[in-house]
């Protein structure tokens, strides 16, 4: 199917555009969700993954502060393959975010985010957590630690995901293409 239009698919099988579209976003759908059901968890012992959540979304009007559009929770496992993990998330609560890291990281990995107050207790929960505080520097200077990793693939994820698609309803299964074309087939051009 890929690269066929829908139309001379719906022409070969002599149905509706409609019905085609239909069935593919069925298909896809199921694919998607087949997908995270079967995400393997990234880090491990000495392993450093960073975390952080971006916004993807446009200002009101193009102005202003206020952004709308859905929240992006995303890991990096800093190895030579740089896998990444993408989920959309509504809201960015604790509960909501450590369900994630407990589901899709491995205890006892080295895990670097920036001072979003919602990672406070990671250490309690199996894992060793450092900090950069982006108030003060990108990298810390004590430390040397910096989630640059993931703050780097950010721009990269939303020009592959046009602004009318950054609705929560339609962007996992743009999400899913990006981690499939980069997980599973190498580092792409978008």
């Amino acid at each position: 199917v890929h690269n066929i239009s829908i139309n001379n698919i719906a022409l070969i099988l002599q149905i509706s555009r409609q019905s085609v579209s239909k069935v593919l976003r069925k298909i896809g759908d199921k694919l998607d969700t087949n997908y995270y059901c079967n995400l393997p968890k990234l880090g491990g012992e000495n392993i450093i993954v960073e975390i952080d959540e971006s916004k993807f979304g446009k200002g009101k009007f193009n102005r202003g502060p206020h952004v709308y559009g859905v929240w992006v929770f995303g890991v990096v496992e800093r190895t030579p393959q740089r896998k990444i993990l993408l989920f959309p998330v509504e809201k960015r609560y604790r509960a909501t975010l450590f369900d994630l890291i407990n589901k899709y990281i491995k205890k006892q990995s080295i895990i670097y985010s920036d001072g979003w107050r919602a990672y406070n207790t990671l250490h309690l929960i199996g894992y060793y957590h450092y900090v950069v505080n982006h108030s003060i520097g990108f990298v810390n200077p004590l430390d040397g630690v910096h989630t640059n990793t993931i703050e780097g693939n950010w721009s990269s994820v939303k020009a592959s995901i046009t602004k009318r698609r950054r609705v929560l309803t339609k962007i996992g299964s743009y999400l899913v293409k990006y981690m499939v074309k980069r997980n599973e087939l190498g580092d792409f051009e978008t």
